[in-house]
């Protein structure tokens, strides 16, 4: 956000500029009945959640938090949390996933990951869960087609609250960028048998190839090839330094398509061939 001064004829024009956004990325009304469990689950977005009717228990990481009607909790991105409705009763609850982004960046406030906010300010938003959970229930998905102003309304409240004015932590954009990346790393991780492909990372969270190689290189300082690269060249160190597996069988179980490019790419990394690294290692036992 920048103000800006433009000189016109002989007077003058003050244009403010603004970079904040927000997105929705779902929303939805969901109706459990008593007792009834959720997953524990994540997201690289945001999630509100309004208890329209009913009463029921946010828990996340070890800790619970009971919630009664017209109440709403917010969850952080790439926090595992779950709902259970009370065994009393049926529960309702209104759900908008959202991202954000300001600039300058905006802090969080504390505690995280999960706000129950009491806060003067949660009123306006009750008011307007209220009001959509309600349109939502009586026409279900056009009331969300039709009210996506008042979804907007809804996150624009919600966001002031869970931030803060300092920039001591990254929030926002900056936020969600870092969870993507890793779960990102997490995915290179259990996949270290195999070539995976750019395309195929997009396709997994449903992201464009530029966006998530762009997201990648500026969190991490290096491309999603180089970094799922030198994973695999680090097990094949640990498998020559702590196993009797010869090269060949090490350069299968790291999906390589041969011994010749297996060595290649090996020598490229440690500036020896993997034969004479496990000669060197047998020399020293």
């Amino acid at each position: 956000m920048a103000v800006q001064r433009y000189p016109e004829n002989d007077g003058k024009r003050i244009q403010l500029v603004m970079n904040d956004g927000i997105a929705i990325e779902l929303a939805g009304y969901l109706t459990c009945p008593p007792g009834w469990q959720g997953p524990h689950h994540a997201h690289t977005f945001w999630e509100l959640l309004y208890i329209a009717e009913g009463s029921g228990t946010f828990s996340y990481d070890k800790k619970t938090i009971h919630v009664q009607p017209e109440t709403f909790a917010v969850a952080a991105p790439g926090i595992k949390h779950r709902f259970e409705s009370a065994e009393t009763s049926d529960t309702a609850m209104l759900y908008i996933g959202f991202t954000f982004s300001s600039t300058p960046e905006r802090a969080l406030k504390k505690p995280l990951p999960f706000v129950i906010s009491t806060d003067i300010g949660s009123a306006p938003i009750i008011r307007e869960c209220a009001e959509l959970a309600s349109m939502a229930e009586e026409t279900d998905a056009r009331a969300f087609t039709t009210r996506r102003s008042a979804i907007m309304e809804i996150i624009a409240r919600t966001v002031p609250l869970i931030t803060a004015p300092d920039h001591s932590k990254p929030a926002g954009s900056a936020l969600r960028h870092e969870v993507l990346v890793g779960k990102v790393k997490e995915y290179l991780e259990a996949n270290m048998a195999r070539n995976v492909s750019l395309d195929e990372i997009a396709e997994t969270f449903y992201l464009s190839p530029h966006y998530v190689a762009d997201i990648f290189r500026r969190i991490t300082r290096t491309s999603i090839k180089h970094y799922h690269s030198a994973l695999r060249m680090q097990k094949a160190l640990e498998y020559i330094s702590n196993t009797p597996l010869s090269i060949t069988e090490i350069a299968e179980r790291l999906g390589y398509e041969n011994i010749h490019h297996f060595s290649k790419r090996f020598k490229e990394y440690y500036h020896m061939p993997p034969t004479d690294l496990r000669h060197s290692k047998n020399q020293k036992e």
